[in-house]
């Protein structure tokens, strides 16, 4: 994924000098087939399941390394 609001934030984030936890996520760079909306939503990742899914695996990654440690 390039461009789109989440790197715009992350960006002006950099810029400020802000270091916080930030999870984008978006259409993919690429063709994605016709459809119903849920059914394409679905298939890139951004319906409730897919996003609840992204979250949980950014979560899981960023407290690893804490979990390790304690």
């Amino acid at each position: 994924m390039l461009g789109g609001a989440g790197s715009g934030v992350a960006e002006i984030l950099r810029d400020k000098q802000f270091t916080v936890p930030m999870l984008s996520l978006g259409l993919p760079d690429n063709h994605i087939e016709h459809g119903l909306t849920n059914d394409m939503l679905a298939a890139c990742g951004l319906d409730a399941t897919g996003i609840h899914q992204a979250i949980k695996r950014a979560m899981q990654s960023q407290l690893a390394p804490i979990l390790e440690s304690a």
